[in-house]
């Protein structure tokens, strides 16, 4: 049988245990009703495009956490983000888990990430779109190396809400994001200054067999409806978008 998670609950306990991190937007964004858009482990050639397309019909920006491994598969995704407004943050030069000695310094990784980044977006584009924002793979992030970068001037984001639904089989994840739960949860769970989290990207067949990348098989042929719905809950609510992260 699989079991489920219920995320907003687990996102509780990961806040108490993380202070450093952002959560929730600056307490003057908190005042206006907004809330912020991110989507993580992008760009990805099929999946991103299409919630680009989404977004700009929703008239809404977001910011995209994006894996420098894609960036270097999939560069022209990348500065269509950055040329329609989007910003551009860090997710890993891969999705390995930060907290692991056997994927390399993370000091090394990050830098690898943001030179990624920058290679694919190109001077101009990176002047304007990138964030020196970070969001560990999967949350995880020790205390010792989150004050290490921030020290580095990185701000760390995680999220208030994080609809989908992890189902564990023996042997397997799957991350899940159905559009009419997702919507649901989003719109249970708002408020004031909330971060959403969604995904749009997949893993890479190179690291389908990796140990370390675990970041789900994604239930990704979803994701533009997935966002459309999210939007649009959003503004039924009363609410409106920030923009990409401040």
């Amino acid at each position: 049988m699989p079991s489920f998670t219920t995320p907003s609950l687990v996102l509780r306990g990961m806040e108490l245990a993380q202070p450093w991190a952002w959560w929730r937007l600056p307490e003057e964004y908190r005042d206006r009703r907004q809330v912020a858009l991110t989507l993580d482990d992008g760009p990805s050639e099929v999946f991103a495009r299409r919630v680009l397309d989404v977004l700009k019909e929703e008239d809404a920006q977001a910011t995209f956490f994006v894996l420098g491994d894609r960036c270097e598969a999939f560069p022209a995704v990348l500065r269509r983000m950055a040329e329609e407004g989007h910003g551009i943050g860090l997710h890993g030069d891969t999705h390995l888990d930060f907290t692991s000695d056997e994927t390399g310094p993370w000091q090394d990784r990050l830098r690898a990430n943001e030179r990624q980044i920058r290679a694919a977006l190109g001077p101009e584009l990176a002047e304007k779109a990138f964030l020196p924002y970070f969001r560990p793979p999967f949350g995880h992030l020790s205390r010792d190396w989150a004050e290490e970068i921030i020290a580095a001037g990185k701000t760390i984001v995680n999220c208030s809400i994080l609809p989908g639904t992890l189902v564990t089989w023996p042997g397997k994840s799957n991350w899940i994001e159905e559009t009419d739960k997702v919507a649901a949860r989003v719109k249970h769970d708002l408020h004031h200054g909330a971060i959403i989290a969604l995904h749009c990207g997949k893993q890479l067949p190179e690291h389908a067999n990796s140990p370390y990348v675990n970041c789900g098989i994604f239930n990704m042929e979803q994701a533009a409806e997935t966002v459309r719905a999210v939007c649009r809950v959003v503004r039924e609510a009363g609410y409106e978008f920030s923009g990409r992260l401040p």
